[in-house]
């Protein structure tokens, strides 16, 4: 029975308590935010580090000129200096495949573990259902639709799931854009808040078709459950059919039912293709400005704004 507030109504339930409810352990949640934390610290740390190799080419390796050039190279001086190993080209090139690596690894996990508790979640609530359909009554199983049933224990229930680890999977991206953020801001401040706002202009663009691509989806969800419904019930009782002459009529209704799903699909697919198709040139567009206003106004370094670019454009996808 739902819970009630003061007033005696109904308190809705927080995401923690439906996730709760489904399955997902503060254990579970806890490790993939724990490997996203590391995934991203590794990847900002091996594109981080791009900036004092450029600089370390450009002044041919002269330690004294990077250090009076800029205050980051005071720190890696001191750092390597500290450890007592030379500077040099191979040593900065190995750190950040090392970063990139252990970055693919961290991300591998991340998704293998993401994916291990989906399924564990999926089969738990599948194996729900269908307990509780075969403790039902007689009157219950004659009031629903098998087709119906069918449809919710082989698709809704994996979209159920999915719909669920959405906001975790939400935190996961927030971490990443913050850990972008915080490294583009030490690049450049004036640059970072007018890609903030960038950002928020193109976020805006695609939200037309995701609203359309939620009500076809719906639509292909009843699709779905009316296909599963005639399939059993005409699959069960051919000789029926056969008998009652309504042969023609029957597939009639399945090239309908059929093609009823085909232009929910397509549609769905034309709305996919049109967010990705119409958000690369503008993102490369934008990207072009970006070059220009840093190069023309705030007179950045060559390596600096080819940096700069490279996370702008990684962080792209994850907002929009």
């Amino acid at each position: 029975m739902r819970k009630k507030n003061k007033n005696n109504s109904p308190v809705k339930p927080t995401w923690l308590s439906r996730s709760k409810k489904l399955g997902i352990t503060y254990r579970e949640a806890v490790v993939l935010v724990f490997l996203t934390l590391m995934s991203t610290a590794s990847e900002v740390l091996g594109v981080a580090i791009f900036l004092p190799i450029f600089q370390f080419i450009r002044m041919d390796g002269d330690l004294e000129a990077l250090a009076a050039d800029t205050n980051i190279w005071n720190y890696v001086i001191n750092a390597f200096g500290y450890l007592n190993i030379e500077i040099s080209l191979i040593l900065l090139l190995s750190l950040s495949f090392v970063f990139f690596l252990t970055r693919q690894i961290l991300t591998y996990l991340r998704l293998l573990y993401s994916a291990t508790v989906k399924q564990r979640l999926v089969q738990k609530q599948r194996n729900y259902v269908f307990n509780h359909y075969m403790k039902a009554n007689t009157s219950y199983h004659d009031s629903i639709h098998v087709g119906n049933l069918l449809n919710i224990i082989q698709t809704e229930v994996d979209r159920a799931v999915a719909g669920i680890m959405t906001p975790l999977e939400l935190l996961v991206y927030s971490i990443m854009c913050l850990g972008y953020l915080v490294m583009l801001s030490t690049l450049s401040l004036q640059m970072t808040l007018l890609s903030v706002l960038v950002f928020l202009i193109v976020s805006l663009i695609p939200r037309v078709w995701i609203k359309r691509s939620k009500s076809t989806g719906r639509k292909l969800v009843k699709a779905n459950t009316l296909m599963s419904e005639f399939l059993v019930g005409r699959l069960r009782s051919p000789r029926l059919v056969r008998l009652s002459g309504t042969e023609n009529a029957e597939k009639h209704e399945f090239y309908r039912l059929t093609l009823t799903q085909r232009k929910h699909n397509v549609l769905s697919v034309i709305l996919k293709t049109k967010t990705e198709t119409v958000m690369e040139p503008i993102i490369i567009g934008l990207s072009l400005v970006l070059l220009y206003f840093s190069h023309t106004v705030l007179h950045l370094q060559l390596e600096v704004i080819g940096l700069y670019l490279v996370i702008a454009m990684r962080l792209m996808p994850i907002v929009t």
